[in-house]
């Protein structure tokens, strides 16, 4: 009785040692691949920005063309993280001092277009 006890108790530990080193294969299963960037709408960001305002407004018109007429900075911050682009806040900043990004009140603002 005790051989047997021990046999499965062996086996049992064999068997979980076996599950918990797949685990991994067993959870990809179950996960849901991310579509490549091209897929996902993401925008291709140059190395080097303009210097000049209205040029990086150019750049920026795609993802303020993804928003509603009027908007709210945390959804343009959120597109600028998604796709990568750097410094949003300084380049933010600078469309608000340029006249391109006009508050509406109340955190909502609109984009003037640069074509």
């Amino acid at each position: 009785m005790a051989l047997v006890g021990a046999l499965i108790v062996m086996s049992g530990l064999a068997i979980l040692a076996f599950i918990i080193s797949q685990l991994h294969r067993l959870i990809s299963l179950f996960t849901i691949k991310k579509a490549p960037a091209a897929a996902t709408g993401r925008l291709e960001v140059p190395e080097k920005f303009p210097d000049d305002i209205h040029a990086v407004a150019g750049l920026y018109e795609p993802l303020v063309k993804q928003l509603s007429s009027t908007f709210h900075l945390e959804a343009l911050y959120a597109l600028t993280a998604e796709n990568k682009f750097p410094h949003p806040h300084l380049t933010i900043r600078s469309f608000r001092e340029a006249g391109i990004l006009i508050p509406q009140g109340d955190g909502i603002f609109t984009w003037k277009t640069t074509t």
